[in-house]
């Protein structure tokens, strides 16, 4: 039997493995620096001009969605579709529907309809 129990060796395999995490990150670190500023500099060039278009995107999306919801259809584009979902009937109350089921069969008043909704996808 080894004079090194299995908790033992299993410590000094995770203990090569962190070090060798650990060269990693500073190897990476050591590459990206010369580029860092520069990456830095475009992720902050993306966030503006998103930041920028956002309102005219939610614009857009609020006009595509009205649309199609006033005439209850999908309405595809050349890139994107903003599909119509009917509306789907939903339990409001669904224990006091089974109270209440026992002894009436009106059942129909515990449902109540959803609002239609939209959906816009990319067309793959």
């Amino acid at each position: 039997m080894s004079d090194i129990s299995p908790i033992e060796a299993y410590e000094e395999v995770m203990a090569a493995e962190a070090l060798l995490r650990a060269n990693y990150l500073t190897k990476m670190q050591e590459i990206l620096a010369p580029v860092k500023e520069q990456i830095d500099a475009a992720e902050q060039e993306l966030a503006d001009g998103l930041e920028e278009l956002a309102p005219a995107k939610k614009t857009a999306e609020d006009a595509i969605r009205k649309a199609v919801l006033s005439v209850g259809e999908s309405v595809k584009g050349e890139v994107y579709r903003c599909e119509y979902v009917k509306s789907t009937l939903k339990l409001k109350d669904p224990v006091g529907l089974l109270v209440f089921a026992k002894e009436h069969p009106e059942v129909l008043k515990y449902f109540g309809e959803s609002l239609p909704t939209t959906r816009i996808v990319a067309i793959r």
